[in-house]
């Protein structure tokens, strides 16, 4: 059977429950449920009750009426406000983060350059330079190291900022 939303839309089935896709609450059946069911009621307007299409029953008084259509509406109307609120600041602490590992990676870039200068001046010749070449070296590789940890880091964080981004795409935020 096509179950229907008090609003019209059409109901689905996902995950072990049933879903509205305008979000509105679904209410199950009591007397399906103790019976392992998951059947959704069904609001009858005219009788302003809701009623079971499987055990032919209508629910008892419980006070659950569905909101009205605009009472529906703003209650969506605030959710995804607080989503994008949320989603924002996601974002911006994203952005923030993101521009840490850029800078932190700049620093140990930069670092890298000048030994790297440092080492091409030595002497290829003196037992001192040999040495300190050796050491330069060492500590290139390690930076070599860290900057490429520090590359996969910002890769994940860009990432997730995208996620979060298209998320807030998705509940009708632009950047303005």
């Amino acid at each position: 059977m096509d179950y229907k939303c008090y609003c019209g839309t059409s109901l689905y089935y996902s995950g072990g429950e049933w879903l509205c896709r305008s979000g509105h609450p679904v209410h199950l059946c009591k007397n399906c449920q103790a019976l392992n069911k998951s059947v959704p009621l069904q609001w009858i307007p005219k009788y302003q009750r809701w009623y079971c299409y499987e055990c032919e029953k209508y629910a008892p008084l419980f006070g659950k009426r569905p909101p009205t259509i605009d009472q529906a509406t703003n209650l969506q109307v605030r959710a995804m406000a607080a989503t994008t609120v949320s989603l924002s600041s996601q974002l911006i602490r994203l952005g923030e983060e993101v521009k840490e590992i850029e800078n932190r990676r700049e620093k140990l870039e930069e670092k890298r350059y000048k030994l790297k200068s440092e080492l091409s001046s030595l002497s290829k010749t003196e037992e001192k330079d040999k040495a300190k070449a050796a050491k330069i070296a060492s500590e290139i590789t390690k930076l070599t190291a860290l900057i490429k940890e520090t590359n996969n880091e910002y890769k994940l964080k860009a990432k997730e900022e995208n996620a979060v981004m298209a998320a807030l795409n998705r509940t009708g935020f632009r950047k303005g």
